[in-house]
């Protein structure tokens, strides 16, 4: 090797299959779909897949529930104060 020349070293990390299976829906579900215009379009587009992908898609390695249901709450009304 020639003086001032550096080895780059990879690391590789093992691949899941989970990993492989959701980057495989991320592409089919969203990437292939859009177009992004800018990069704030894909930051709200990604997001919102990203929060149905967990909140309301079913995964049927959880029995097709999703893994973190949105649950809602009800307030109780605050008595009014006269």
């Amino acid at each position: 090797m020639e003086e001032g020349q550096k080895t780059v070293r990879w690391t590789v990390f093992p691949t899941t299959g989970y990993c492989e299976s959701f980057n495989a829906r991320f592409r089919d579900e969203l990437l292939n779909a859009e177009a992004f215009y800018s990069l704030r379009e894909a930051q709200i587009l990604i997001e919102r897949w990203r929060r149905h992908y967990n909140t309301v898609r079913p995964h049927s390695s959880l029995g097709y529930r999703p893994p973190a249901p949105e649950t809602v709450v009800p307030l109780n009304p605050r008595p009014a104060m006269h």
